[in-house]
């Protein structure tokens, strides 16, 4: 009797979760995207750094952002390339922009350090990025994603009834040995 109501329950809440399975995936699929994007960014960040000592100071060059970022709400996307000089501020060398840099409807100062804009544009970086979607490689892969989300889901809802089974079966073994314990 038992495994059949568990069976039923699970079948139940599997249909529920089936007919939900789209809302489900994109609510679990968000915190994998922003770490997915995350490391890119990190990876990206490490061969993004040209070596200053072979600039001099005012020397001019241009630069490529290796990195997503975005300045005023504006998204400089990866590969978007500058004007910079090499200048000395607080004894530290830098990059810093040659011009004024129009992007979007902000104007962006001369002499902005570009490490100033990577670290403003770090806390809004849009994720939108088209490589971040999910690659299917097989025929019924869409399906078995949502048949997958759908088992797992429903499993997971019908847990509590799962567990009040065993406790309804356990229960009256601990009433006849030892009083009052399953008033827990």
């Amino acid at each position: 009797m038992i495994a059949r109501c568990d069976s039923l329950a699970i079948t139940i809440a599997f249909g529920i979760c089936f007919a939900v399975s789209d809302y489900i995936f994109k609510f679990l699929s968000v915190p994998v995207v922003k770490q997915l994007q995350k490391s890119k960014r990190d990876r990206q960040a490490k061969y993004g750094q040209p070596n200053l000592d072979d600039l001099k100071d005012g020397q001019t060059a241009l630069y490529t952002f290796v990195q997503d970022t975005s300045v005023n709400g504006v998204k400089v996307p990866n590969g978007a390339t500058v004007r910079v000089k090499r200048i000395t501020k607080d004894n530290q060398p830098q990059l810093a922009l040659e011009l004024p840099w129009a992007i979007g409807r902000a104007i962006v100062p001369a002499e902005t350090p570009v490490s100033s804009i990577l670290k403003e544009g770090e806390k809004n970086v849009y994720f939108d990025d088209e490589n971040s979607k999910l690659v299917l490689r097989g025929v019924t892969s869409s399906f078995m994603i949502y048949m997958t989300v759908a088992l797992y889901a429903g499993i997971a809802f019908a847990i509590p009834f799962l567990l009040y089974q065993i406790w309804a079966f356990i229960a009256p073994g601990c009433t006849s040995m030892r009083g009052g314990m399953s008033r827990l």
